[in-house]
């Protein structure tokens, strides 16, 4: 069950008759993808972190990989919450084998959602190869576990305020069953459901019957074109 203050990111689903375009990638058709999807976008360093912190026009989109060693996820999640230029963020992550490395990049990776929270104008999120599971068993450290709570609801936050997000791709991200629930939850409560045009989530290992919910909880998103999951 979420806790207190998860529950104020989370409202109810509703219900959807959809005709939408739902299809499935191979692990290896969604490598392929990312590193297309990747091609030539900025990445995240001091030069282009200081771009974000000045809101230069001239950065509109922006790779975040594994956070540079100079860089804090806090700091740069706060400056890109902030930031009013952005209308890409593409983030990817590293699995960690053990749990000290585990938990210092979800540690970085939470701090780094709650700034993203406050931002309003980014229209594409992509998030690829970071570790989201509610509840996996292969994740026993409960600091970790806690940890991976608050992020998941921070970024749920980030996509129901946002009312200018126009795409969604979380993939390889071991979302599971549970953390697919908690997303159609805030997009059944989203308000603004005008601008959501694609949603992927692929390769996260869902089950039918959070992708089913998720399905249902679209009602109203007319002019979503694309599910893939």
């Amino acid at each position: 069950e979420l806790d207190s203050e998860e529950s104020e990111s989370i409202g109810e689903g509703g219900g959807r008759d959809s005709d939408l375009d739902i299809e499935s990638d191979s692990e290896e058709e969604g490598e392929q993808r990312r590193d297309e999807d990747l091609k030539d976008l900025p990445m995240l360093n001091e030069d282009t972190l200081l771009q974000i912190k000045n809101n230069d026009p001239k950065l509109t989109s922006i790779y975040v990989r594994n956070f540079d060693h100079c860089i804090d996820g806090a700091d740069a999640g706060y400056y890109i919450g902030q930031n009013s230029q952005l209308k890409r963020l593409s983030v990817k992550g590293e699995f960690m084998g053990w749990d000290e490395e585990f938990l210092k990049t979800t540690c970085l990776l939470g701090r780094f959602a709650k700034g993203l929270t406050q931002n309003r104008s980014i229209e594409a999120l992509m998030l690829s190869c970071c570790d989201f599971s509610l509840g996996s068993i292969s994740v026993t450290n409960p600091k970790i576990q806690k940890l991976q709570k608050h992020t998941v609801v921070r970024l749920a936050s980030f996509c129901e305020k946002n009312v200018k997000l126009k795409s969604i791709k979380i993939d390889c991200c071991d979302l599971g069953s549970k953390t697919a629930r908690v997303l159609a939850m805030v997009l059944g409560r989203k308000v603004d459901k005008s601008s959501l045009q694609r949603i992927n989530l692929t390769t996260n290992e869902i089950g039918d019957v959070a992708a089913k919910e998720l399905i249902e909880s679209l009602k109203g998103y007319d002019n979503l074109v694309e599910l893939d999951l």
